[in-house]
């Protein structure tokens, strides 16, 4: 696959300076409120999130957010494994210090992968086992798949299921490829080691092999309910949900109503049906077996009960549903929702009591303890205290004071809550019922709303004033005084200059509006939600959960529909439009106009003084904005991805979780947002303030810092920049790290400004250093380095005149003599060189100009390759010049004489055949087409189907390699689309010690079609590039939507065509060669692709989705332009402005005969700011 290429001809030019200053134009600022510099993104309020507070801390003192599955440490030291369910992560209890740990799980809800187990996202896992001390299998079960984690390595991979694909298929397949639903509890035979997963979406108990990783189903998926099945697999489950399995390996199975014992025959017996509890639930939540007694224990509510094997249940622990303390009798005690279970060698009895926040212990004796857990799921650690070391727990709104103070509704500790200019956290309301909305029209004065009213408080005397709601929750009427209306969980408030309130009646359905004189009337909304459409009176029309509420400068009222998902403006005149979101929740891209792009639940909304506004988009997890002209953008969040990956990032590299709030400082240098499932209060600054004094580089002045010479960063100065120092004093140039790299004989990585004749060769041969920056030069050399030869004085003899000198230099003669001859002797040989170029470049032009187009019947056929960037040619033997970048690996055009009937095609054998002539007893090899680094492509034929061809591409690998290669293959084979090519399968061969891939054998790649066509001075036409763009839209939009992948390396030569006419202007085409394919949270720290078709922002490491726009667009502006178009579009944005050379672009498209609408919308897609790209839905759809 091609990286960097440092000797690409066409971009050498502009390589160097641009790894150099990637660095610096990425963090080139954008303007998002007004005309201010970006920033970024910090924690102002908000520590560890709720039911969380830290590991490396004694276990009794860790809050755990309903601990689920329970595992004991295999090599019996008393180590507890914790599934921390809410908390998404897997903990260790240190038996010897007591401490916990976090083993595997960040701690935020997902589902994408990665290798390191303490990095991994879990979608609330449920279970645990243990292979042995060192492997640890989880069910990640909103994942829909089992995690195999490497305990000594941090490793985790996938062992079976597809990440996020739920379904029931795969049996007697890898289990990789098979397909999981909501996977509950897992155990390991002690009998055969196969891995035991209850399945409970599927009904079914399925098994993988330990020894080839085979998965079938072991009992359920059938229809037989009676007590006695024969078969297990006939037998109908009722949502299975625990598993375990006894010493001589019989299986039970823990479901909703029952517990069921399969034998090792396969006889499925229903042994258990209820266990009494009237009113509670009778589902089994875990299951495990004494290894003292053989008894089967069970978790079911808030009883833990023995079973014997004759069917015979005892209550063992739990007397009713709460709390009652522990140290005392296991019967006695009190349990909220029992869950997992494990059983130590020496029978103590381990209970995750979810509810109450805690794994507890019976001992021996029957006397239960606490192990790990506070019993308290703490959203609140007391105020006075540092913002940014507070706990809040669901923050739904923040609002800014005209001091400046921060004001927070710490909604689920039911609370307003101040954060001073010093960083202090403090309550300045008593207890409320989910307070949301703070508004502060004068410092020390607050209005926010609670589940039913609206109050208002002052804080000097802390009166508390109810301005709307009678405190029951409903709806009465209108035109009445607003302390007697009901209202229904209002969500937001506005007041206008007047003093008017306008609030948000969410449950209502409506908008309400509060007159100065405290009659209350309906504005919008008729109490109904189902949308009828816009255009209407707005009382008339019908409003879904209104949220978020603001007013123009005009006094128009913009509102948010939260389960509508839409924002709606009412005009002066009392019509209801819409202006962002199309009723139907998901995320649609960027850049699109506000009516025609998705939002999912939106809530909070700011608005700016120009009236543009801001919404918390909060399940796309993002800060949206919608200008004036109509088009929404996103300037805050990763959506749709989200949680929390750290402080001081770009705002667009930001992870959010449920963002709710949003809010503007009053003179909008800084955007507020209540991030509220992270449990934080993010902050986004522009420019320069008071707490940020230029880093001390330089001066604050208009909101923006003026540096100093040698740093950079409008907002903070905080950056080294070599680039204003002269470029390195003229002695080097600046690289990556903002530091100089000096050239010979001067050292400074600051600034190059010290010669060092250490540097230079000692003194370039001619002197000695006498000092680390001096040189001692020998006679007839001179300068800094002795790099300067003197030239030899003339000889004056003694005979001269005194008219004049005679000046013989010495050996001036010889030296002439021979320097005459020397040149000549050049020149001839120059002149002879010229004339054999010319004459080759005649030859070969002649040749080109001969050269036929290809067709039909002499088809290019070309292979692809997964992991190498290997493409290779059958047309001729002639070596390919192009303007497009050559590959890595050299490229070859192998002969192939093909005479292809319905049903055979017939190739020559080529000098390159292999020995092995057969793989797989299936695919007879004809010759090698193609060779990388790990491997070599092979044309075949298929002895199966009528030796139709097909290309084999072969990797290489030793047994470090050898899982990963196969992963990247189960991928790949897994992406089935009409525009990715085709993969049928993949083998190992054992005979080449090599992975196989077979795939379809397409006629030629889009490279050297569009080569042809600009020989032969043809333009593609505006139908074909359009067909091109639309199908590879199609193509892209799948692997980002449907497998969260980012190509990474898309370009004419990665882009093969089955069908050619040019006559009919047709052509279907392929994305391929998934070598540098990575899903969007494996792209950070690597830079991947072929120079020419990178995206600006792959040189940060930080990049998605929309990298691949950017290397679609340079690929489609190479098939339009003619070589008078400078294509190195990536190097002209580092050097000019963006505008200029987008310009220059679209002049140039234009001119080609392209409509205006198709130029515009492909030169779109290589804007430097990757928010101002379409979307491939968007490319799909044009």
């Amino acid at each position: 696959m091609d990286k960097l290429k440092l000797n690409n001809t066409n971009s050498s030019t502009f390589l160097l300076p641009l790894l150099f200053l990637f660095h610096l134009v990425f963090l080139a600022a954008q303007p998002i409120v007004h005309g201010q510099s970006l920033y970024h993104v910090k924690t102002i309020a908000g520590s560890y999130p709720n039911g969380y507070n830290g590991d490396n801390i004694d276990a009794t003192k860790a809050e755990i957010a309903i601990p689920d599955g329970l595992a004991l440490s295999p090599s019996n030291n008393g180590d507890i494994f914790i599934v921390d369910k809410i908390n998404c992560r897997v903990r260790q209890v240190v038996a010897s210090s007591g401490k916990i740990k976090t083993i595997a799980g960040v701690g935020i809800p997902g589902s994408v992968t990665t290798t390191i187990a303490t990095l991994a996202r879990f979608n609330y896992p449920s279970a645990l086992a243990f292979q042995n001390s060192d492997v640890m299998y989880l069910s990640d079960t909103n994942s829909h798949v089992i995690r195999k984690v490497i305990l000594s390595s941090n490793l985790i991979s996938t062992y079976a299921g597809q990440v996020g694909v739920p379904g029931s298929i795969g049996d007697d397949g890898v289990a990789t490829n098979a397909l999981l639903n909501t996977p509950g509890g897992i155990v390991i035979s002690p009998v055969n080691n196969n891995l035991y997963i209850a399945e409970t979406s599927n009904n079914k108990i399925r098994v993988v092999s330990y020894t080839d990783g085979i998965i079938r189903t072991f009992a359920g998926g059938g229809t037989d309910t009676s007590t006695v099945v024969q078969d297990a697999t006939n037998a109908q489950l009722n949502f299975p949900t625990s598993i375990a399995i006894s010493n001589s390996g019989e299986v039970y199975i823990g479901e909703y109503d029952k517990i069921r014992k399969v034998f090792n025959n396969g006889t499925s017996v229903v042994m258990f049906t209820t266990f009494e509890l009237s009113g509670q639930t009778n589902t089994v939540n875990g299951m495990a077996i004494s290894p003292i007694t053989g008894a089967l224990y069970v978790t079911v509510s808030d009883k833990v009960y023995m079973i014997q094997t004759n069917g015979v249940a005892t209550l063992i622990a739990g007397s009713s549903y709460g709390y009652a303390g522990d140290n005392q009798l296991a019967s006695n005690a009190m349990f909220r929702v029992t869950r997992g279970i494990a059983i130590s060698s020496s029978g103590e009895i381990f209970i995750s009591d979810g509810g109450n926040y805690r794994v507890r212990k019976i001992n021996t004796n029957n006397i239960i303890t606490t192990v790990a857990g506070t019993g308290s799921n703490l959203g609140y650690n007391g105020d006075n205290i540092e913002a940014v070391k507070a706990k809040l727990f669901g923050p739904e709104s923040v609002a800014v004071a005209p001091n400046n103070e921060v004001i927070v509704a710490d909604t689920r500790n039911y609370r307003l809550r101040k954060i001073s200019l010093g960083g202090i956290i403090t309550t300045i309301t008593p207890s409320y019922i989910s307070p949301r909305s703070p508004l502060v029209p004068n410092v020390g004065e607050y209005y926010f709303v609670d589940s039913s009213t609206v109050k208002y408080l002052i804080s000097s005397s802390g009166i508390v004033i109810t301005k709307a709601g009678s405190g029951t929750t409903g709806y009465n009427a209108d035109n009445i005084p607003a302390t007697s209306a009901h209202l229904n969980l209002p969500k937001g408030i506005a007041r206008s200059t007047n003093g008017d309130l306008y609030i948000t009646d969410s449950g209502n359905h409506r908008i309400r509006k509060v007159f100065f004189n405290q009659t209350i009337i309906t504005v919008a909304g008729t109490g109904t939600s189902t949308y009828n459409g816009d255009g209407l009176l707005a009382t008339s029309a019908n409003i879904n959960n209104p949220y978020g509420i603001v007013l123009t400068s005009n006094n128009e009222v913009i509102f948010s529909e939260y389960e509508g998902h839409r924002v709606r403006k009412i005009l002066n005149d009392g019509t209801l439009i819409t202006i962002a979101g199309t009723g139907v929740d998901g995320y649609s891209g960027e850049n699109l106009s506000g009516v025609n792009s998705m939002l999912r639940y939106p809530a909070g909304l700011a608005i700016l003084s120009n009236d543009e506004l801001l919404i918390s988009d909060s399940q796309n997890h993002a800060i949206r904005k919608l200008f004036k002209n109509g088009t929404l953008i996103t300037i805050a969040g990763t959506a749709p991805l989200y949680g929390y990956n750290g402080e001081n990032l770009h705002p667009l590299e930001t992870q959010f979780y449920g963002p709710m709030g949003v809010a503007l400082s009053a003179d909008e240098s800084k955007i507020f947002i209540a991030d509220t499932s992270n449990g934080k209060v993010r902050a986004i600054s522009f420019g320069c303030d008071l707490q940020n004094q230029c880093s001390g580089h330089g001066d604050c002045v208009m909101n923006n810092c003026s540096c100093y010479s040698g740093w950079r960063g409008s907002s903070d100065c905080s950056l080294f920049s070599c680039e204003t120092l002269n470029a390195c004093s003229g002695h080097g140039f600046c690289v990556s790290n903002n530091t100089c790299s000096c050239t010979s004989g001067w050292k400074g990585s600051l600034d190059c400004s010290l010669f060092s004749c250490d540097a230079v060769k000692n003194c370039s041969g001619n002197g000695t250093c006498t000092s680390s920056n001096g040189c001692s030069c020998l006679e007839g050399y001179s300068g800094l380095s002795c790099e300067n030869r003197i030239v030899p004085p003339t000889y004056v003899s003694p005979l001269a005149s005194k008219n004049g000198q005679v000046t013989t230099p010495v050996n001036s003669n010889i030296g002439l003599i021979v320097g005459l001859v020397v040149g000549l002797t050049l020149l001839v040989l120059l002149i002879l060189l010229a004339i054999i170029v010319t004459i080759c470049l005649i030859v070969k032009l002649k040749k080109k100009k001969s050269k036929p187009l290809v067709t039909k019947e002499k088809p290019i056929e070309m292979i692809t390759t997964i992991d190498e960037n290997v493409t290779q040619t059958a047309n001729n033997s002639t070596s390919v010049t192009s303007d497009f970048p050559s590959d890595t690996f050299n490229n070859s055009l192998y002969q192939l004489s093909s005479n292809t009937s319905n049903t055979n095609t017939t190739t020559t054998s080529s000098t390159q055949n292999t020995d092995h002539s057969l793989l797989k007893d299936r695919y007879k090899i004809q010759q090698v087409i193609g060779q990388g680094a790990f491997g070599k492509c092979y044309l075949c034929l298929d002895s199966k189907k009528n030796d139709m061809p097909v290309a084999i591409k072969t990797i290489s690998y030793d047994q470090s390699r050898h899982s990963k290669i196969i992963d990247e293959c189960s991928k790949t084979l897994s992406y089935r689309h009409a525009n990715l090519v085709e993969v049928y399968e993949f083998f190992e061969a054992q005979i080449i010690q090599s992975i196989c891939i077979v795939m379809k054998f397409y006629e030629g790649d889009l490279e050297h079609a569009l080569k042809d066509l600009k020989q032969d001075g043809k333009i593609v036409s505006e139908k074909m590039i359009i067909s091109i763009m639309k199908q590879l839209g199609d193509g892209l939009n799948y692997l980002h939507q449907e497998k969260l992948i980012v190509h990474r390396d898309i370009k004419p030569r990665n882009i093969f065509y089955s069908k050619l006419d040019r006559e009919l202007d047709e052509i279907q085409v392929v994305i391929g060669d998934y070598g540098e394919a990575k899903e969007t949270g494996e792209t950070q720290n690597s830079v991947a692709g072929t120079l020419q078709y990178m995206a600006p922002e792959v040189f940060s490491r930080k990049y998605s989705y929309s990298a691949d726009i950017f290397s679609l667009g340079v690929s489609l502006i190479q098939a339009m332009a003619n070589d008078s178009l400078d294509l190195n579009i990536t190097a002209q944005l580092l050097y000019d402005k963006e505008e200029v050379v987008l310009d220059r672009t679209m002049e140039h498209l234009i001119s080609r005969g392209y409509s205006e609408k198709l130029c515009n919308f492909i030169v779109t897609m290589v804007s430097k700011e990757p928010s101002m790209r379409p979307t491939s839905a968007d490319i799909q759809n044009f």
